[in-house]
């Protein structure tokens, strides 16, 4: 307690932290507005805004602060009755630490007070203070948490306050270049890293809170390693060497030491084995350098298709199941296609682009025949099926497809949102689209790095024949009849485009047509 409130008495420490709520203040007031359509202050953006200029003023004050702890009592050379007294080495060692938490409990409830201070203002009295408790609480206080326990080892192990200021820095420096620059953003490795996450109030926090509390315990897990570490090597005494500090740490390893080290370090493995299984075996990962080759040979290989004749969708007839909590969709269409080229069809392009990374044809018929699969590409999901019959100009049959689209354990990114458990959205990407999906590599810089041609951003003439036989935003279809029915738990409700026909429950679900 005396820790705490000679921080909180601090006057640097009250300039920071007023200065950080005013900016938490302004950030919340002004809000995002949209074309200019200020949004009401639900309680989802009241959190958002603590990442945008606050979190700098945390930064700063448990960096600061933690060196001030650790040192104060040779700071204000108290050090060396302090360091006489009978007191337990865990005590003071403790009380200090736990100061540091208690900071940084006062640092996240500041959110929750100024968002219920600007909705109050404003008006607003929906507070949703279960957002608020889990968001601050189980996300953000953890976070904190984990920069305090770097800090911390960092100012015991150099010893030196304004050393250890320079390291802290250095280290959130170099964690922030490498991902930002080397483009590095492996979560596991990046200490106090976890994927992002989207509040929403249909959703709350959904599926997101799962990946984000393991990358927690993970985090906390090292943490607590690093404290345990830290107890060994505190400095009590003249001698402060690290030789000194060495053999010092050595007579105070004990049983309960290596207890607490084997257990929390068995738990931090499991925790990164576990998370690696879900963001690299269940999921894919790619650096931003692999995600951008793949795209430049997926030009080099696939461009030739870009102008190959292809039919086109003129009535679609779907069957979409929809099973938020298991995050999965099954989706089952009927097309029908003609073609309006003036070439034969022998061959169907078809390219999978829906964001949901498990996405996958079940089964595809032309003509109540299966068509012959001559070339699969797994990595771009491209496809080509020679025909059972050759479609001629002005040819018409029945395309009928069924896709299995869901989500598998959690990816790096944590950004998998079209299926959620609340607040489901996506469109009929989650079928296959014909022909070469168009250049994934925009960057001119890129592109050359790469051995691509300058991308030509200059429009077609109007007489073009290619641009007039085909609308602005899909090759796929021109002017189409649509009919869709629809099911989900009995819970929610689907919408789609067009005019609803009919509803009806069936085996616990609802059906929409």
């Amino acid at each position: 307690i005396l820790e705490f409130r000679n921080i909180i008495k601090d006057f640097y420490f009250i300039a920071i932290l007023l200065a950080g709520v005013l900016f938490l203040f302004l950030d919340g007031w002004f809000g995002s507005p949209i074309f200019g359509t200020p949004s009401l202050p639900m309680t989802y953006y009241m959190l958002e805004v603590k990442d945008f200029n606050y979190i700098i003023f945390v930064f700063i004050i448990i960096i600061f602060y933690t060196g001030e702890v650790v040192h104060r009592d040779k700071s204000v050379n108290y050090s060396n009755i302090s360091d006489a007294l009978p007191i337990p080495n865990w005590v003071i060692y403790g009380s200090k630490f736990l100061s540091l938490m208690l900071i940084s409990f006062v640092l996240v409830n500041l959110v929750l007070v100024c968002g219920v201070f600007n909705q109050v203002i404003k008006g607003y009295f929906n507070f949703e203070f279960g957002m608020y408790f889990t968001d601050l609480y189980l996300i953000e206080l953890p976070e904190y948490i984990q920069l305090v326990m770097l800090a911390f080892i960092v100012h015991i192990l150099v010893n030196n306050k304004f050393v250890g200021h320079v390291i802290s820095i250095g280290i959130w420096v170099a964690l922030f270049g490498f991902r930002n620059f080397a483009e590095l953003n492996y979560n596991l490795f990046f200490y106090s890293y976890s994927p992002n996450y989207v509040l929403s109030d249909m959703n709350g926090f959904g599926h997101f809170l799962k990946p984000l509390t393991w990358f927690n315990v993970y985090w906390l897990s090292l943490g607590i390693i690093f404290l345990i570490i830290g107890n060994l090597f505190w400095n009590r005494g003249a001698e402060s060497s690290f030789e000194v500090r060495w053999k010092l740490a050595q007579q105070r390893f004990n049983n309960k030491v290596a207890f607490g080290l084997t257990f929390f370090t068995i738990t931090w493995l499991g925790c990164g084995a576990f998370i690696y299984y879900n963001v690299s075996v269940l999921n894919i990962y790619r650096t931003s350098k692999e995600g951008k080759q793949i795209s430049a040979d997926f030009e080099k290989k696939y461009k030739k298709y870009e102008f190959a004749p292809q039919p086109k969708v003129i009535d679609v007839r779907v069957n979409v199941d929809i099973f938020p909590t298991e995050r999965y969709a099954k989706a089952g269409g009927v097309f029908t296609i003609v073609n309006k080229t003036s070439e034969p069809i022998d061959s169907l392009i078809l390219n999978i682009g829906s964001p949901i990374s498990h996405t996958r044809i079940e089964k595809i018929t032309i003509g109540n025949s299966e068509p012959t699969l001559v070339m699969e590409d797994k990595i771009n999901r491209f496809f080509i099926y020679k025909l059972p019959q050759t479609m001629h100009p002005g040819d018409t049959t029945k395309m009928e497809v069924v896709m299995d689209a869901r989500y598998k354990g959690f990816p790096n990114s944590g950004l998998s949102r079209e299926i959620v458990y609340n607040g489901t959205f996506f469109d009929l990407n989650i079928f296959p689209s014909f022909g070469y999906p168009g250049d994934q590599m925009t960057s001119d810089k890129d592109r050359k790095k790469y051995g691509l041609p300058k991308k030509d951003y200059v429009a077609p003439p109007q007489t073009d024949p290619r641009g007039l036989s085909n609308l602005l935003f899909n090759d796929d279809a021109d002017y189409v009849t649509f009919e869709a029915v629809i099911s989900t738990e009995a819970d929610q409700i689907a919408v789609a485009p067009g005019y609803i026909q009919k509803e009806w429950e069936e085996n616990g679900r609802k059906y929409y047509q």
